[in-house]
């Protein structure tokens, strides 16, 4: 993967603007920048793949280029590769030559350099994303169904590793166990996402239809392998063509998901009341987007290889807003369509690869070019952008508690009363019996309680180490309900001050307009009475 060139525009520059290339920065100082940012920085990894079986994944150093580890054997689609709570890479695999029907999915220990762990799903599996808490792994099939896995246990696992209360070879089992599978889509499935909290899933298709879903409503099932229909919280159909991307947005005045679409458009929606809050529309079709920690800008890459540049401005909206592409700033330095684009965590680069077999490093404070990369093993389909500590094979003491992969399920397993299996729900689900399900598969918080209680019948330590993880869940269930209340609150006071304040102005003005009628009416009053 080596070094072409530092050359770009400032996003600043308008399409009729001057478009010459600017010259960054001298190699003597991109060498002392380099050793800054080393010293100064937590150094990250650049994660890509493509589509090809032979390429594999490729992880390079950032900011250098120099090649840290290559894992064979991958070819992931679109939407199809994500990094499992720091210690998994998990790509979904194209199937083309394949003569019999199926899925596959890989996992990579980041740790340990080594075969993938594969799985073999009944159906070809696209998009994939995982909760936050590496939990939750959701699948979208070409059939339009979504297929829910659970691949950790590693909240709970954690704090029973540290309680002692499991033994060192148990602590790293986790279940594959589907939990659902569901027709969510009439067409093939094209972007998956979950909320920062785990409380919804996204998913869109092909013809441009955008479901968001309760997990709460996903996983309270009386028997997982019904394969019924659920109700989503909110369904929309204005894209008229294929949802590219989904982007989840936390600031402003509440949740918000942006979507983008091979129509030319990013559309930004309200998830609390599933309203159209804007509309970005470009003169080419987007196929990615992004948006730095801030959320301040809205990048989108475009069919024809320019990153396109706008604010967002997310806030009160009296109706929906459109922003043409007239205000938009753009970043150039590809040639063919962009097909992905990731900001690193830190939120101070931008990387966007091309079909045209390039990545580009954008420096996202200045909206300029920081370093191009030639990659010549194929179309680049997935980039992530990682911390180079995740693939350190030295921390021995986080390698330990990185749990290892258990084969994902084909199909829902039989309910049966005997089984151990727990299903954690998420922190931010009610521990009341009626948000959750009967079946003897879930542990519910009165199932632990009742089985501390016998523990200490028997008088085993465990009970206390019980009641330390059972506190630990319940406290962190609480302070998440509570952040949650806090911001939906913040969010309808801002509403009703708003509401008050429109209500305040009209008042002032009908009073000012009976004042001004009065005025009036006395002065005609008065010249009649001359």
């Amino acid at each position: 993967m080596g070094t072409v060139g530092c050359t770009g525009r400032s996003c600043n520059s308008r399409r009729q603007g001057n478009t010459s290339p600017t010259l960054l920065t001298t190699p003597e100082e991109e060498e002392e920048e380099m050793v800054g940012v080393g010293v100064a920085e937590r150094r990250e990894a650049l994660v890509v793949c493509s589509e090809k079986m032979s390429t594999g994944i490729t992880i390079y150093d950032l900011e250098t280029g120099e090649e840290l580890m290559r894992l064979p054997t991958c070819a992931s689609p679109p939407h199809g590769l994500l990094c499992l709570a720091d210690h998994h890479l998990v790509a979904s695999q194209l199937q083309r030559h394949r003569s019999y029907r199926g899925g596959a999915i890989f996992f990579w220990a980041l740790n340990k350099p080594q075969s993938p762990h594969r799985s073999y799903p009944l159906e070809n599996i696209g998009p994939i994303s995982s909760s936050k808490d590496g939990i939750y792994l959701a699948g979208g099939a070409p059939a339009g169904n979504v297929y829910i896995w659970e691949v950790s246990n590693c909240p709970k696992l954690f704090l029973l590793c540290l309680t002692n209360t499991i033994k060192p070879d148990e602590k790293n089992v986790t279940s594959g166990k589907l939990l659902k599978k569901w027709p969510a889509h009439q067409n093939p499935l094209s972007c998956l996402a979950f909320s920062h909290d785990g409380t919804l899933l996204i998913s869109a298709s092909e013809d441009g239809v955008i479901h968001v879903w309760s997990m709460i409503s996903i996983l309270d099932v009386e028997d997982p392998q019904t394969c019924g229909t659920l109700a989503s919280v909110h369904t929309w159909r204005e894209h008229q063509s294929s949802v590219t991307g989904l982007l989840l947005m936390s600031g402003g005045c509440g949740l918000s998901l942006i979507s983008s679409s091979l129509d030319g458009t990013c559309k930004v929606w309200d998830i609390i009341s599933g309203g159209l809050v804007q509309t970005h529309v470009f003169s080419a079709p987007v196929t990615a987007i992004a948006s730095g920690p801030r959320e301040q800008l809205l990048f989108a890459g475009c069919m024809d290889g320019r990153i396109l540049v706008n604010e967002l401005n997310l806030g009160l909206e009296e109706a929906p807003s459109t922003i043409s592409e007239d205000s938009s700033g753009f970043l150039g330095g590809h040639k063919d369509y962009i097909s992905t684009l990731s900001f690193s965590p830190g939120g101070k680069w931008l990387i966007s690869a091309s079909k045209d077999g390039t990545a580009c490093i954008w420096d996202a404070n200045l909206c300029q070019l920081f370093r191009r990369f030639s990659y010549k093993k194929g179309h680049i389909t997935n980039l992530l952008v990682i911390s180079q500590s995740m693939i350190s094979v030295t921390e021995n003491k986080r390698s330990l508690l990185r749990p290892h992969v258990s084969s994902l399920d084909k199909s829902p397993r039989p309910n049966i009363a005997t089984e151990r299996t727990r299903t954690i729900l998420p922190a931010y689900c009610s521990q009341e019996d009626h948000f959750i399900s009967p079946s003897p598969g879930f542990q519910t918080y009165r199932l632990m309680k009742k089985q501390i209680l016998e523990l200490e019948r028997e008088g085993t330590p465990e009970a206390l180490e019980m009641k330390v993880v059972a506190a630990v869940e319940n406290r962190l269930w609480t302070s998440t309900v509570t952040k949650h209340m806090i911001t939906i609150n913040k969010h309808l006071q801002t509403r009703l001050l708003d509401m008050i304040q429109r209500r305040l102005c009209d008042n002032s003005e009908l009073a000012r307009a009976s004042t001004k009628k009065s005025k009036t009416k006395v002065l005609a009053a008065a010249s009649d009475s001359k």
